[in-house]
């Protein structure tokens, strides 16, 4: 039986670290989990929101939605240069859902265009609108992984 909620796979966590602005951004000479983790604890720079919306193809009002937090307050964190712990969390773990569905889906296209739309296994919601908390991301995850595999949602 295979194993779902995959394991990151070292692809999917170079995928995740130049979704978040890769060495350019975020200062770092590799994708060290454990540099990742301090910067994500200190504050992403707001320039990873940047380019967490150009892969993907959304607007500061989406991004804002799958983060939680407010369009004012990411107005606010575009001044300020960066995110708070918290908001970074969330912006990494919705670069690590959509690198997963990248992975599943084959292309950013097709990753983008999923994440936008309703899906019935979601009780009709867009996986994007489930990304601001744990409990949504794992199910968000979970249809994935019944995608990668075949199996019934």
């Amino acid at each position: 039986m295979p194993q779902l909620a995959f394991a990151p796979t070292l692809e999917r966590e170079e995928e995740v670290f130049e979704m978040l602005g890769g060495k350019k951004h975020l200062g770092l000479t590799d994708n060290s989990q454990l540099k990742l983790m301090a910067i994500v604890r200190a504050g992403l720079p707001y320039q990873s929101v940047v380019s967490v919306g150009d892969k993907l193809e959304l607007t500061d009002e989406a991004i804002s939605t799958a983060i939680a937090i407010s369009r004012r307050t990411l107005i606010r964190r575009k001044t300020e240069g960066k995110l708070s712990s918290d908001e970074s969390d969330r912006l990494l773990r919705l670069a690590r859902v959509a690198s997963m569905a990248i992975e599943t889906l084959g292309n950013a296209g097709k990753a983008s265009h999923w994440l936008k739309q309703p899906n019935r296994a979601l009780g009709n919601q867009t996986p994007l609108s489930m990304m601001d908390n744990d409990i949504g991301v794992r199910q968000v995850e979970s249809v994935l992984d019944h995608i990668e595999y075949g199996l019934p949602a």
